[in-house]
């Protein structure tokens, strides 16, 4: 039996205890590169999986900080539609009663509104921004300093969500390689397809 299977081209021994059995008894030894060797990922294809996976996290993680914050506004919008006592008495030492509260209230759930839903998003990050930098200014502007880290946060926060979950609306904070000139990098395309 030993002649026979020492006989056999190496291309025909597969692995398992066969081949062991033929290496033991010294008939022929086997070549690694004759055995079938198991798919591998190239690293390239590993590196693209992760990478794919990172951003995947980072969209969701994004947008679920973008859905809270907008029901975090649209929240106090609607606190203040309701005419709580308390907020109502707030916004009055500001400057803010009757129609102003109002219009401080629509504007605020608008802007929540639009930032929430995806098509609308960028339009609701423009009014946020304004919204929001808007209550930092009277904070500071009462010279109520340790109030406007409030809003300041918020700013941060809603920022930090767009960017996570759309890269793009950070679009001019790509640093070009070295020896590399984004004018050249960018040339015959729109500042939103850069970056897609």
């Amino acid at each position: 039996m030993a002649t026979w299977l020492s006989s056999r081209p190496t291309s025909d021994l597969g692995e398992g205890p066969e081949s062991a059995n033929i290496e033991r008894s010294g008939c022929r030894s086997l070549r690694a590169s004759a055995l079938p060797e198991p798919a591998r990922e190239s690293e390239g294809e590993v590196q693209m999986g992760r990478e794919v996976t990172r951003n995947r996290t980072r969209r969701i993680a994004g947008n679920i900080l973008i859905v809270l914050l907008g029901l975090l506004l649209a929240s106090s919008a609607i606190v203040k539609f309701a005419h709580v006592q308390g907020v109502v008495n707030k916004m009055a030492t500001s400057g803010f009663s009757g129609g102003k509260l109002t219009l401080v209230a629509t504007l605020e759930l608008l802007s929540a509104v639009l930032f929430m839903v995806s098509r609308t998003r960028s339009l609701g990050l423009l009014m946020l921004s304004a919204f929001l930098g808007g209550a930092i200014c009277t904070h500071v502007q009462l010279g109520e300093y340790a109030k406007a880290g409030g809003p300041s946060f918020l700013l941060f926060l809603v920022w930090i969500g767009s960017g996570l979950g759309h890269p793009q609306v950070l679009w001019s904070l790509d640093v070009p390689h070295p020896g590399t000139s984004q004018l050249t990098e960018s040339r015959g395309q729109g500042w939103a397809s850069r970056s897609a």
